[in-house]
This record gives C-alpha cells, sequence and structure tokens, in this order.
C-alpha cells in the first residue's frame, strides 16, 4: 500500500513539474516579440545629430503624447526579464522616415516593432 501510494505522489510531483515547464515556455511564445534599436549618428535636414536619430516606426502616440518605447532588464524569480517603459520625447526633425530627438539617451535599446501594442512595463521578447 505505501509503495503504491509513494509511486502515485512521484507521478503526480512528476506531471505538476511539466505542467510548470510548460507553462513557462507557453507564457513566452504569448509575449509580445519586439526589435529594438539605438539612436544613431546622421544628417537630418542639413544638420550632423550624433545618438539621437531613430526610425519613425518607434514612435508611439499615447494619451495625445509622443513618445517612445525604452528597453530595460529586471531581476526575477526565474532569472533576467527584458520590459518595457513609455518615454515621452519631442521630434525635433523628421526625414526620410527617421526623426531626431535630444530625449533620447545614448546607448539605449528602444523598441523599433512590436508584434502587437505595447504597455508600460510590459515584458517583451526581443527577436
Amino acid at each position: 500500500m505505501k509503495q503504491s501510494i509513494s509511486k502515485i505522489s512521484f507521478a503526480v510531483m512528476l506531471a505538476l513539474l511539466l505542467c510548470t515547464i510548460a507553462s513557462f515556455h507557453i507564457e513566452e511564445q504569448m509575449l509580445p516579440r519586439v526589435r529594438v534599436s539605438v539612436p544613431r549618428d546622421g544628417i537630418l535636414q542639413g544638420i550632423k545629430y550624433e545618438d539621437t536619430i531613430l526610425p519613425m516606426s518607434s514612435l508611439v502616440n499615447r494619451d495625445g503624447h509622443t513618445g517612445v518605447y525604452l528597453l530595460d532588464y529586471v531581476d526575477a524569480a526565474f532569472g533576467r526579464e527584458t520590459i518595457v517603459h513609455y518615454v515621452e520625447v519631442t521630434v525635433g526633425g523628421v526625414e526620410n522616415g527617421k526623426f531626431v530627438s535630444s530625449d533620447l539617451l545614448p546607448h539605449q535599446k528602444y523598441v523599433v516593432r512590436s508584434s502587437r501594442p505595447l504597455k508600460n512595463g510590459e515584458k517583451v521578447n526581443v527577436t
């Protein structure tokens, strides 16, 4: 009797472990997929800019304000997670599908494309 209970207990624990692993995989698949870019150097409207140019596709209109999503990393229970933060920016100039803003931070990663609309603080999957 005790042996059959221990076998059943082991089977239940194994099933719970497999379900947990599957749920983490499913959650990863459901996260929005994003492409990122860092601000680049370039010339817009005849003026040279350093580390302040991004593609227009990174701009987001939210509650009547213009901004971009900045990538951030946080420590979580199962490792490091990637999240996005909405940051308002002032667009200084637009040309050839790119814009310039002095509000952009050099060497930070910004979302250029997303598989679906994002929310501030949302976990994402970088492709």
